[in-house]
């Protein structure tokens, strides 16, 4: 792009005709906050040939949404003769299940060199020939690769084509891979993306795919932050086979999210001593897991999801007092109540260890909250503004009586609200307004189903104004 020659021109009109500065303009509106930037971009595509040409750059190049998710059905609408003038501004290019036989004819011999962003679902509706000619899609430029195969065609052709034509790739995300994808060519490409940032690997054929070589070469990536091991379990010799070839394995690794049995979780754990995001959905027979969890010193934020029926001892809660940099903690459960016992005095302990805490979830494994779980929350996790212990019983009687405030930083709060004896219209307002005082912030309050819980809420908000 250059600056126009013509001395003539005003300088309002040589702003108005340099490419570099339209650019400017028109990508800086394209971020902001308008329902219509997509149609304004368009009408100043018919202004000129220069603000033709700017315009069409930015408004296919970064659609915003819900533009975005359109410009690839668009592009099938335009004549065959314009379709590679505006292919070759796209930078990113979704293909959905539904019209993915069609969109690939109609792309026939059509190249796509700027494509970042490429997200593809492979279908049974795509038949030998279409699947060869996808690709074309996979030029150098492309960084994120999204793969949804429903129908066996994320296989060794394919994979083997974004190792040797994707150089920079950052992120590759593949949901569900068939049978015709081998150990040694997914090991082939992770070995060759040197550059890669993110992984998501959701497989219907995990443990033979995600094996030993595959895992080694994701470990030995130094750029490597985000990854997704996603069902069915893992198993645990992987792991251990990347702790016995790679002294250093996950170093630049921040966010982990990993479907594996406890003792596989206890296995992987010493991987993953730089992991700031953590988040498991296990299964097994007891919760000894979490002492291996609670050797990850630098968690930030820790999620289990519990499948099944698994026991929680209160031992192995403690152990999580190692965790002193944890600012959120969630137990969340598929169906199955897990309870822990704690005493308060045990509970204290527990809460004293979480002085950075401001998201707390314990919905899948407290079912009882004395008050003085509440006041041992209030003073030693004093950043707190999100609090669930939906599954708890609490008799909010008492926190009439308790001096405070109790949170003043808390945002959410849900509970399981004990109902009396005798519900009357004079402690649901005492109650209500003990809730907006020790928690003035509060902005969603969820104290059950019952009818008092509904009382309570409502004097609340009426409590809020």
């Amino acid at each position: 792009m250059t600056f126009p020659k013509d001395h003539n021109l005003t300088t309002m009109q040589r702003v108005l005709q340099d490419p570099d500065l339209l650019l400017l303009i028109f990508d800086t509106f394209l971020h902001e906050e308008s329902n219509h930037k997509g149609e304004s971009l368009a009408i100043a595509a018919c202004v000129n040939h220069t603000w033709f040409a700017v315009a069409t750059s930015v408004l296919w190049g970064q659609p915003s949404y819900p533009f975005h998710e359109d410009i690839t059905r668009i592009l099938t609408s335009i004549p065959q003769s314009r379709r590679q003038h505006y292919a070759s501004r796209m930078r990113i290019l979704k293909i959905n299940e539904r019209r993915a036989a069609s969109m690939h004819t109609s792309f026939k011999g059509v190249n796509f060199p700027l494509v970042k962003n490429l997200e593809l679902a492979l279908t049974c509706e795509i038949h030998d020939q279409q699947a060869g000619s996808i690709a074309l899609y996979l030029q150098p430029a492309l960084e994120t690769l999204t793969v949804h195969d429903e129908g066996d065609y994320l296989n060794d052709d394919f994979v083997a084509h974004v190792t040797r034509n994707c150089p920079h790739l950052k992120a590759v995300l593949f949901a569900s891979p068939g049978t015709h994808l081998s150990v040694q060519v997914l090991s082939d490409l992770f070995a060759a993306s040197k550059n890669l940032e993110e992984v998501s690997l959701r497989f219907n054929d995990f443990g033979r795919l995600i094996s030993m070589n595959p895992l080694l070469q994701l470990s030995k990536l130094q750029k490597l932050r985000i990854m997704q091991l996603i069902s069915p379990p893992a198993s645990s010799v992987i792991f251990s086979f990347v702790n016995l070839y790679n002294s250093h394995p996950f170093q630049a690794l921040r966010n982990l999210t990993l479907y594996a049995d406890t003792s596989t979780v206890s296995t992987a754990a010493r991987l993953f001593s730089n992991v700031q995001e953590l988040s498991l959905s296990v299964h097994g027979a007891d919760s000894s897991f979490l002492r291996n969890v609670a050797s990850m010193k630098n968690l930030t934020t820790l999620v289990v999801q519990i499948t099944g029926e698994l026991p929680f001892a209160v031992d192995d809660m403690l152990a999580l007092t190692s965790l002193q940099h944890l600012e959120s903690l969630v137990f969340s459960s598929d169906s199955h109540l897990h309870p822990t016992s704690f005493t308060p005095s045990e509970f204290d302990y527990f809460c004293s260890s979480l002085p950075s805490i401001h998201h707390l979830d314990l919905e899948a494994c407290l079912v009882s909250c004395p008050m003085e779980f509440l006041v041992s929350l209030s003073y030693n996790c004093p950043k707190l503004d999100y609090l669930n212990l939906y599954n708890a019983a609490c008799n909010l009687e008492t926190l009439v009586k308790v001096d405070g405030p109790l949170f003043p930083n808390l945002k959410t709060l849900i509970l399981n609200a004990v109902q009396p004896e005798v519900v009357t219209e004079e402690l649901a307002i005492m109650i209500g307004g003990a809730i907006h005082w020790h928690a003035d912030s509060l902005e969603h309050l969820n104290l059950g189903d019952s009818r008092f819980a509904n009382f309570v809420e409502e004097v609340w908000e009426d409590a809020r104004g």
